[in-house]
């Protein structure tokens, strides 16, 4: 199994579609004038697209929501900073803001009206960011460290403090920035 195979596999509820044939992928690559990574031809020749916990890429689909040349033709359209040697792999769908990805494989963030930051080296890396332990085994070793650290009253005490507590928005002062520098 490949990286990229590997890193998609470990998604929580993941879902796709009907991989894509090397004829679709050239057409998408024509269509928006790029070469895609070969970590993306390989993942659109495997998965189609993928929808998983927290992530849905595009890819080559007949969706157009989801098309990889629909999404990133659209989005030529709407951003004047939009580079044009790069093509949309995730509409983030919060304030706009959209992953892209170049030739070279590159993961990029791009907000409306900014310029393109690189955040990721690959799609693979990208990815294991949502490929991490379901919240039933992050629970359940929280709770194990705890009571470990604590013992079991104390860990019960500390969770039912953590649950009262409400959210202080007031800037950190004295201890606050204490534990602040800690973490």
């Amino acid at each position: 199994m490949s990286g990229i195979e590997s890193m998609i596999e470990a998604l929580e509820n993941l879902k796709h579609l009907t991989p894509a044939s090397e004829i679709e992928i050239l057409e998408a690559e024509k269509r928006l004038g790029v070469v895609f990574a070969d970590e993306y031809k390989e993942y659109v020749k495997k998965y189609g697209v993928i929808s998983a916990k927290g992530i849905e890429l595009t890819g080559v689909t007949s969706s157009p929501r989801l098309n990889v040349a629909d999404v990133t033709m659209a989005e030529r359209e709407l951003n004047p900073n939009f580079p044009q040697e790069m093509y949309v792999v995730e509409n983030i769908a919060i304030e706009g803001v959209l992953m892209l990805q170049n030739t070279a494989g590159n993961i990029f963030e791009l907000a409306p009206y900014s310029e393109p930051v690189k955040k990721y080296n690959s799609l693979s890396e990208y990815i294991r960011g949502f490929a991490s332990k379901p919240d039933s085994v992050v629970r359940l070793e929280a709770m194990d460290a705890l009571i470990t650290a604590l013992g079991a009253e104390d860990a019960e005490r500390f969770i039912s403090m953590v649950k009262q507590d409400e959210f202080e928005y007031a800037p950190a002062t004295g201890h606050e920035k204490k534990l602040a520098s800690v973490r």
